[in-house]
């Protein structure tokens, strides 16, 4: 399980035969493993505004997609939005996901492109760092409403973009 909401959690559930046992995590402390220039740029506004360590949960999170659109809008790749900054810190998550699903706006797509290919990496490492035989899935408050932007090729291309384990990674159930 990737959960993303106010944090980042991941978990797994082992079967003993009899019963599933959890096993939880700290693993959204772990480090952010960026892959493309925009990623790599992000990791490193990262670590200068917090204190040098980028977190997964940094980008992955309700709070990280406050911090993915001002890293856009900080690079000059995107403008920021009045009506945002004029929000409260707390509601302009809520408000990326609003315009990201409206599909008008190009910070909240950016930021949007950003996260959900990270999330979608992060599930495919979850699977395969606990050999998730029997599936993986996405909890947490963010994926439930952010269900058609999961639902695109490219999201599940990048969950199962991991070379010679891509068609383990394609016969895993995915669940929401």
């Amino acid at each position: 399980v990737v959960s993303a909401g106010t944090g980042l959690g991941k978990a797994a559930a082992v079967w003993d035969g009899t019963r599933h046992h959890p096993l939880a995590t700290e693993a959204g402390h772990a480090d952010f493993a960026p892959i493309s220039p925009i990623e790599l740029e992000l990791s490193n506004w990262l670590r200068g505004r917090y204190g040098g360590h980028a977190s997964i949960e940094r980008v992955i999170s309700g709070p990280a997609l406050q911090d993915i659109a001002e890293f856009l809008v900080a690079s000059g790749r995107c403008k920021m939005l009045p009506g945002l900054a004029a929000l409260p810190e707390k509601d302009q998550p809520a408000e990326l996901t609003r315009l990201a699903l409206a599909g008008r706006e190009p910070l909240a797509a950016a930021t949007f492109d950003v996260f959900t290919a990270v999330l979608a990496r992060e599930l495919g490492n979850a699977a395969l760092e606990y050999l998730a035989l029997g599936g993986v899935a996405l909890a947490g408050g963010i994926p439930p409403r952010i269900v058609s932007l999961l639902q695109q090729q490219h999201f599940v291309a990048n969950i199962v973009d991991k070379g010679r384990f891509t068609k383990l990674l394609q016969s895993l159930p995915i669940r929401i």
